[in-house]
């Protein structure tokens, strides 16, 4: 009977927000179903092509946080990206990965990997982890951070150990643009998917 109710609790909240979103693309309302929340600027690298730490903006305090997460959850959110800067630089992630869990989201986070085995206790909440690996060390290292590229690939396989879903994310230089054979070749070793994006204006969007 046990075995039951808890097929029958499994069944009733993924079907909640199935029937929301046929709603939604029947009638045409939209709602915020993928969601991406960038929790700081402050990083622990200076990549040179990132200018996101020197912007120095406010941040929202751990309790902003969980009223937007409410919100958005409230609103139909099911999977939300945690962007930075460096999202592990925050004292307060396992509280805010710990609430959406709470509220059933599918949680993601794009990270460097120097923290993940400092923080692994809150990442291994994630349902994926996307760990930036732009190339060997002599383009990884140069343009993110010297020793970078090895603590990435220790990050994945910490990650891997513990069974958990890890992707890679390359951004395309010009110094980087042939790295992509080697990208995919530690991608097939490791297990993991890849995933590549040209360099961009990272002050954010234009006004």
């Amino acid at each position: 009977m046990s075995g039951l109710l808890s097929n029958i609790g499994s069944i009733r909240r993924h079907a909640l927000p199935a029937a929301r979103f046929a709603w939604a693309r029947a009638t045409g309302k939209k709602y915020p179903l993928m969601v991406t929340l960038s929790l700081t600027d402050r990083c622990n690298f200076r990549c040179e092509y990132c200018k996101l730490p020197e912007l120095d903006r406010d941040e929202m305090s751990t309790a902003d946080w969980i009223q937007a997460i409410d919100e958005l959850a409230d609103a139909g959110m099911q999977r939300v990206s945690l962007m930075g800067g460096e999202p592990l630089v925050r004292k307060d992630i396992g509280a805010i990965i710990d609430h959406l869990r709470a509220r059933k989201i599918n949680v993601a986070m794009n990270t460097n990997g120097w923290l993940v085995p400092k923080r692994i206790a809150e990442v291994e909440k994630l349902d994926l982890v996307c760990v930036t690996l732009d190339g060997p060390p002599e383009v990884h290292d140069l343009q993110r951070h010297k020793g970078s590229r090895a603590r990435a690939l220790s990050a994945i396989e910490l990650l891997r150990s513990k069974g958990m879903n890890v992707v890679t994310m390359t951004v395309l230089t010009a110094r980087g643009i042939n790295t992509v054979d080697y990208v995919l070749e530690r991608a097939r070793e490791l297990g993991v998917r890849s995933f590549f994006q040209l360099v961009h204006d990272s002050e954010g969007d234009p006004d």
